[in-house]
């Protein structure tokens, strides 16, 4: 498994400071997982997720909501389920123990987990079973056919074509940073150096889509969400775009700050929070055209963001602060918790959420909505 480089500039730094503890934390579960037992490779990618007596309380960095059923990945390929909003979970079979960084369902049956070293696993049955759809191998030999192809065309010269050589040349080792889903056939998951991958037939082939990383100058993506019949993405260095759709140009967004952006939020009113490093926060009330700060209370990293079905807005960061705003406009206000810990993600359930990190689950009370 290989962590980018964490080098100084803001660039590299903001995706060091999210990810190189994650890395960490996953090779030290993986190696203490390995045995001569399982099997002769030493790849990750080959070896099925470990079974763990209590998974939820490992390295957990993604969880959402899928009817009444939560489901939740993280460290060594653990994805992890539960039925009765997070009370008790069961771990179920993977066919990888890389690192998991993101779970998303297009319904409550179909979903895809994404992470480290190109992964795309696929479910049809609500978390219970997955498959493997993709990996960096696989997302190489599609770039080397691309890279290889005498169809090739002259608008993939320039960036474009530079953007792929660099790609095959960083090897499989991508790392899959978001999803997103359109429908049960249509997904894209987003990572590191602007990789964008398309699937249009439930996961069956997945293709790279490569004028995004060219147009991004090949930032790291963490997020992209839907407002509207847009598509909205954010990364690395204040990186803020919008597209018509998954096939349209990237545009980028005049952002007011230069640090990386690791979520984004909509709000009940048609607005958008984006939000990162230092505690800070970006608020658009009109489809990204105007992007003005917001005051969260936060002083670390913003790691995490929810819109509650009530309306509310709730932000977690790596320092374990919880934060909480009427609508995503009023004032935020801090959230108090019993044992804060590193947040990576949150789930809704009733009367709170579900916060996942490096100390795994655990539920956190919302007071009522004011007034």
């Amino acid at each position: 498994m290989r962590c980018l480089p964490a080098v100084s500039d803001n660039r590299r730094g903001g995706w060091a400071c999210r990810w190189a503890a994650r890395s960490i934390a996953a090779v030290c579960l993986w190696a203490s997982a390995a045995s001569p037992s399982e099997g002769p490779s030493l790849d990750p990618l080959d070896r099925h997720a470990l079974t763990m007596a209590h998974p939820e309380r490992g390295v957990l960095l993604s969880v959402v909501s899928v009817g009444r059923r939560l489901v939740a990945a993280g460290a060594a390929g653990v994805i992890i389920i539960s039925d009765d909003f997070g009370n008790t979970w069961t771990q179920v079979p993977t066919p990888v123990s890389v690192t998991l960084t993101s779970v998303v369902f297009a319904d409550e049956r179909v979903g895809w987990a994404v992470g480290h070293s190109g992964v795309i696993l696929g479910t049809r049955d609500s978390g219970a079973t997955w498959t493997r759809q993709c990996d960096g191998r696989g997302i190489i030999a599609a770039l080397k056919s691309r890279l290889d192809s005498p169809e090739r065309s002259a608008s993939a010269e320039g960036d474009a074509l530079e953007t792929l050589r660099q790609l095959v040349d960083d090897g499989p080792d991508k790392v899959l940073l978001s999803a997103f889903s359109v429908d049960a056939n249509t997904a894209m998951a987003i990572g590191s150096y602007g990789l964008v991958m398309l699937t249009r037939d439930g996961g069956a082939h997945w293709e790279p889509r490569l004028d995004i990383a060219a147009a991004d100058k090949g930032k790291h993506l963490y997020a992209v969400r839907t407002l509207g019949d847009k598509l909205f993405f954010a990364g690395e260095g204040g990186g803020l775009f919008w597209s018509e759709g998954l096939d349209a140009p990237l545009h980028p967004m005049a952002s007011p700050y230069a640090g990386t952006f690791f979520g984004l939020v909509t709000t009940a009113q048609g607005g958008l929070i984006a939000f990162g490093l230092r505690g800070h926060a970006v608020a658009s009330p009109d489809g990204g055209r105007r992007w003005t700060p917001l005051e969260t209370g936060a002083a670390d990293s913003i790691n995490a963001g929810l819109r509650l079905s009530d309306g509310r807005i709730v932000l977690a960061t790596g320092s374990g602060d919880i934060f909480l705003s009427e609508d995503g406009v009023k004032p935020f206000r801090a959230v108090t918790t019993s044992a804060p810990s590193p947040y990576t993600d949150l789930a809704e359930i009733p009367h709170g959420v579900v916060a996942v990190g490096f100390r795994g689950a655990v539920h956190i009370a919302l007071p009522d909505p004011r007034p």
